[in-house]
């Protein structure tokens, strides 16, 4: 299901990010890999999603592809949004450490609400479009 994602501007994916977790939900504490069988009762087409499934839906991609270019620079301004940049750093494996700071340490939180994600990630979208990204 990967996407061209190539011209995509990091402010429009997080804006589609933005709706997306707003129609269909916030899931927390469950991230599924492609091929793991449980996956197989995942139906991406109305589902609840993390921030970061969100990012890469709003980018054409599966769930749970790792991040790209482009949707790791939307999660890295979700990041600088939040002012958890600094815990991102410059890692070989950027997707994981995304996935355990914006993931498991920012989405997972116990009273982290739908409306928190979505005003996160429209204000980053916010600042992205303001900055011409």
């Amino acid at each position: 299901m990967t996407a061209d994602t190539t011209t995509l501007l990091p402010s429009a994916l997080l804006y589609g990010a933005a709706d997306i977790v707003a129609v269909r939900g916030l899931a927390k504490d469950d991230w599924i890999a492609p091929g793991d069988p449980s996956d197989e009762d995942y139906d991406e087409a109305d589902c609840p999603v993390c921030v970061l499934a969100s990012i890469n839906l709003a980018a054409g991609r599966y769930h749970s592809e790792p991040l790209c270019d482009v949707t790791l620079d939307a999660a890295e301004a979700v990041a600088a949004h939040l002012g958890l940049d600094h815990l991102i750093g410059d890692v070989e494996l950027p997707h994981d450490r995304m996935v355990q700071v914006l993931g498991a340490g920012w989405n997972d939180v116990p009273d982290r609400t739908e409306g928190d994600v979505v005003r996160v990630l429209r204000g980053a979208a916010r600042k992205e479009a303001e900055a011409g990204r």
